[in-house]
């Protein structure tokens, strides 16, 4: 508070000489700073209660000040906020206080990120809730339609783009406290209004969240929804195409993995298949099945690189395939599933998928069907001809 009342008198005081220079070492070229600092102790700590204190004591700073006739006119998100280059103007809180802007003061998308993040580790969804609408100025700032025009003005897509994967966090600490307690509903609201603000995608963080919430809702056909509708938006950014898709390089297939893992997680077998199916027509999973020529000893089913969501899905759907193919009336050799060693799993030579695949294959086919350790390859599964053929 000490620190608060002396911004105010200084403020009066250089009101009053009228003179505006914010110097290094001046309690109001300070506070940003400070304020900053104690929100960002707040959300490491999870500390709600600390985090809206302080949040209250800066609103009430920037109240004062606007009454002076100096700083709060322009700290306020008021008309002139929706020019981007005022909320743009906010988010240099975190540079030298010699370069602040004369309206340091006042709460910052940023700063509305990171109580965002306290309420969320504590918890407290409906916080969330009510800060949204104060980040929704700055997340709109950043949406690509205000990128630097022909004529050379704006800011650039790139500074925007960077601004924008500051402030996704916000979202994903929001949908991550509705998972906590299962507010399906405010979890999709949430992500369909920052799409509409931002015209970008959500961050991945956000849209696993929401998938794994709807998922253990029973809600499958939403979960399909929510993945149609986030990759339906063109990604603007200016990224290098790869030629080998990984997890943590393609937006596509780590939405596909984990809304596909959440539907498999909950028992939604069917609609976890449906969602393979259409990643691997858009290339963004790999189709399971190889060597399936004539002159091969067997079909060969490969799941390497997948998780127990995925491969469960691949198995499905690969053995779906295999019998409703036209070349086959009957399948005619053994089919190999390729499930690894367990080399590169969390526990060390421990298979993960190979369990998986022998218990689906008693437990969720009629008649079972039975498999056994391929000759010389103790990382694959041989299931017979004639299991398949009877199944």
């Amino acid at each position: 508070w000490s620190i608060h009342t002396a911004a105010v008198l200084e403020s009066r005081r250089k009101e009053s000489i009228g003179e505006w220079d914010l110097d290094q070492g001046s309690a109001i070229a300070e506070l940003p700073k400070l304020h900053r600092s104690l929100l960002k102790l707040g959300a490491r700590s999870g500390n709600i209660t600390a985090s809206l204190w302080y949040v209250d004591a800066i609103q009430d700073l920037n109240r004062k000040l606007g009454q002076s006739g100096s700083l709060g006119d322009s700290t306020q998100l008021n008309s002139n906020a929706k020019d981007p280059e005022n909320v743009l103007n906010a988010w240099n809180s975190n540079v030298t206080s010699v370069y602040l802007p004369p309206h340091g003061i006042g709460m910052t998308g940023e700063d509305w990120k990171l109580v965002m993040i306290a309420a969320s580790k504590s918890a407290h969804w409906r916080v969330c809730i009510g800060t949204l609408p104060f980040i929704q100025p700055f997340v709109e700032a950043t949406h690509p339609r205000f990128a630097e025009s022909r004529n050379g003005t704006g800011p650039s897509l790139a500074s925007l783009d960077k601004e924008y994967e500051k402030l996704s966090r916000g979202l994903t600490a929001a949908v991550l406290a509705f998972e906590i307690r299962s507010q399906y509903a405010w979890a999709t609201r949430a992500i369909d209004d920052w799409i509409e603000w931002s015209g970008r995608r959500p961050a991945r963080e956000a849209v696993f969240s929401a998938c794994r919430i709807l998922a253990s809702r029973g809600k499958s056909n939403a979960v399909l929804s929510l993945v149609t509708k986030v990759l339906s938006i063109p990604d603007k950014r200016s990224i290098r195409k790869l030629k080998v898709l990984t997890y943590e390089t393609s937006y596509e297939m780590a939405i596909y993995t984990e809304a596909i893992t959440a539907l498999y997680n909950n028992g939604l077998y069917d609609s976890a298949d449906d969602l393979y199916v259409k990643a691997i027509s858009q290339g963004f999973l790999p189709w399971a099945i190889i060597g399936d020529s004539t002159n091969s000893s067997v079909l060969k089913i490969d799941l390497h690189g997948m998780n127990k969501g995925v491969a469960h899905s691949a198995v499905r759907v690969s053995l779906q395939h295999l019998i409703q193919s036209k070349h086959f009336e009957k399948v005619e050799r053994d089919v190999l599933i390729v499930t690894g060693r367990g080399k590169h799993s969390k526990r060390h030579l421990r298979p993960i998928l190979r369990p998986e695949v022998q218990r689906m294959l008693v437990e969720e086919f009629f008649p079972p069907l039975s498999s056994s350790t391929a000759p010389k390859n103790t990382g694959a599964l041989k299931v017979s001809v004639t299991d398949v053929n009877a199944w």
